[in-house]
């Protein structure tokens, strides 16, 4: 699934900016996890794939620090929820 709304940007750990952006980010979910992938142009020219992989431990505390700064994403929340239960209910159907 292409992400509309993020962007990749990298920097040096001494340098106070940031280059190559792109907006051209991946992301693909599994049984591990989320994975994200773009591509980043190098500093001495060509390109650089970068894949960031979250495994479902680090999903769910990030979802949960999501909920707690950000108490307005509950509706979006509570609709994953629903998406949830109907796949597992689906599941129980076909198994």
């Amino acid at each position: 699934m292409q992400l509309k709304h993020s962007a990749v940007k990298r920097g040096g750990v001494t340098s106070s900016y940031w280059y190559g952006t792109t907006q051209n980010v991946d992301g693909y979910t599994g049984p591990e996890g989320l994975r994200f992938s773009f591509t980043l142009p190098s500093k001495g020219g060509g390109d650089t794939q970068i894949q960031v992989s979250v495994g479902l431990e680090d999903l769910s505390a990030l979802l949960k620090e999501l909920a707690a700064k950000h108490p307005d994403f509950a509706e979006t929340l509570a609709e994953c929820t629903q998406v949830a239960v109907s796949a597992l209910l689906e599941s129980k159907k076909s198994g």
